[in-house]
Formats: structure tokens, sequence, C-alpha cells
């Protein structure tokens, strides 16, 4: 609490909830949910990246390997081969998107910061939106009788086999 001594009120100073309210009584009181755990916290982030790519790219690695295994049994290569181990740490693949999704965030922050705070290096170009653009009558015409056209069109061969049945 900091209180003013010329005006004689205290003044509370409380720092905001980080946490979400999970309810709130008749009487005002608030219960906030509990601080997500770690695993919560990283299975939450995981559902937001995209995991599409990654998977495509590790075809192609594992394509590559093939090929490479093939071209040095034609060439007869012999003796001691060292293979790498074929399988990863178990976490690495969202490792890596998260740590992706880190580096582009930090630049975006990076990017904002500068334009807010340096003017001179970067800047922002307002958006001018076209509030009212209006063709002219004749191609207005034109538009409509091309969608009426490819309308009776459409009505015309429907009607062809009603037409066949009677």
């Amino acid at each position: 609490m900091a209180s003013n001594g010329d005006a004689g009120f205290k003044v509370s100073v409380e720092s905001l909830h980080t946490t979400r309210v999970k309810e709130i009584n008749y009487d005002g009181e608030e219960i906030y949910e509990g601080r997500p755990s770690l695993s919560q916290k990283l299975s939450e982030l995981a559902q937001h990246v995209d995991f599409r790519e990654e998977r495509a790219d590790d075809d192609n690695d594992r394509e590559e390997g093939k090929k490479k295994q093939e071209e040095e049994e034609e060439e007869g290569v012999s003796g001691p081969t060292t293979k790498k181990p074929s399988h990863r740490w178990p976490w690495e693949f969202t490792h890596s998107k998260l740590k992706q999704a880190l580096t582009e965030v930090s630049v975006l922050s990076d990017v904002l910061q500068i334009v807010h705070n340096h003017h001179q290096y970067l800047s922002l170009d307002p958006v001018y939106v076209n509030k009212k653009y209006t063709l002219p009558p004749s191609y207005q015409y034109q538009i409509k009788k091309k969608a009426l056209d490819v309308a009776s069109k459409i009505l015309r061969k429907g009607a062809e086999p009603l037409k066949r049945l009677s």
C-alpha cells in the first residue's frame, strides 16, 4: 500500500492475475484456475504448431538416405559402415517446431519494437481502402447479361431430361 501524505488518502496497488477465473461465487469472490504444469503448457503450445510440413521433409530425408544406401551397395563399398541411429529423441520434432515458432515470434516482436521506437528505420504505411467503387452502367449491364445467360443455360440443361420423360 502506498500513501500520499498531502492528500490524506491511501492508494492500493495490486498486481493483475495472470490465471483465468474458474468460478465467481455469489458473494463476488473469484476462484482462479491453478497454474498449468510444464507438460500442460508444452502440450498447449504444441497444439498450435502445424506438423504437416515437417513430416514431408522427414519423408524426403528417408528417401535420400535409401538412395545413398543403394548407391553404396551398387558401388560395392565394403568394410565397416557407420549407421546413423534411425530413432530420434521422442520430443525432437516438437522441440524443433517450438524453437522455430519462438524464432518467428521473436523476429515479429523485434520488428514491431523497431517500428514503435525508431521511426527513421521502419515505418508502417497506411492501408487505403477505396470506399465505394462503382462500375460504369454499361459494364454492369454486360455482367448481369452474362450471369443471366449462365443461369438460363443451367435451367435449360436441367429441363432437357424432364422433356424426355414426358
